[in-house]
């Protein structure tokens, strides 16, 4: 029998349905949501992309309401960013080698290539490429990327 992380180091017996349902659920939604900010990053990058060109232009008062909601967003991320950091702390399970490996596999959910701390950050920097589109198309980026200037000293 293999284990969980691909080698025999521990026998899963035989595992309930109710268990792969879930896991395939959990994989499924995480699928998902990767999916979804790399969908948004794309079209971010697009608005961009359009706006510095003049292709893309919107009423300045459309874009309060938009920009709202994604300097909304980049505040909720910041403010639970030590939250998140803690996600990224190996669990201490134990000093087995399967404990280690899960430890190890749960930060790398974390913080891993795929993980949610990678995943939150390029939502982040989304969100932030999408209000310069936004601006960009209302002709008040010069003034937005002065007061953001302002802010940051």
């Amino acid at each position: 029998m293999t284990g969980v992380f691909g080698d025999n180091s521990v026998d899963q017996g035989q595992p309930s349905s109710g268990g792969a349902e879930i896991g395939a659920g959990l994989g499924a939604q995480v699928g998902g949501f990767l999916a979804g900010v790399e969908n948004m990053k794309t079209g971010a990058e697009q608005m961009v992309n359009a706006a510095k060109s003049g292709g893309f232009r919107t009423d300045p008062e459309g874009v309060k309401q938009m920009t709202k909601v994604c300097d909304e967003m980049i505040g909720q991320i910041e403010s639970k960013s030590d939250a998140f950091v803690s996600l990224a702390q190996e669990p201490k399970l134990g000093s087995s080698p399967y404990a280690r490996q899960v430890a190890q596999h749960v930060r790398a959910s974390a913080d891993g290539p795929q993980g949610v701390l990678p995943q939150l950050d390029a939502l982040k920097k989304t969100l932030i490429a999408l209000n310069e589109a936004l601006y960009r198309a209302s002709g008040q980026y010069a003034e937005a990327e002065e007061a953001a200037k302002m802010r940051d000293a």
